[in-house]
């Protein structure tokens, strides 16, 4: 897990970087690893180890995409903007 103490809040902006499960279809199996992803997202919300980032949200609507992720996949993050200062 990342080495911040604190977990984010609801709504804060991140930029967090983390391991992704990658999958390897028809190649070598030394070939297979995870790989490092940074992504910039808003905090939708956090249950118990998982980390639930808005990547997009539709105008004028309630839904969007979104990136769940594993708290134990997650190297480190960096909030840019508090929820109260957006």
């Amino acid at each position: 897990m990342a080495k911040q103490k604190r977990i984010p809040n609801v709504g804060d902006l991140l930029r967090v970087t983390w391991l992704d499960p990658c999958g390897y279809i028809n190649e070598d199996f030394s070939k297979a690893k995870l790989t490092k992803c940074t992504s910039i997202a808003v905090v939708q919300r956090v249950e118990g180890d998982l980390l639930v980032l808005w990547t997009s949200k539709y105008e004028g609507e309630e839904h969007g995409d979104a990136t769940s992720l594993h708290l134990g996949s997650v190297i480190e993050w960096r909030v840019l903007l508090k929820k109260k200062e957006m």
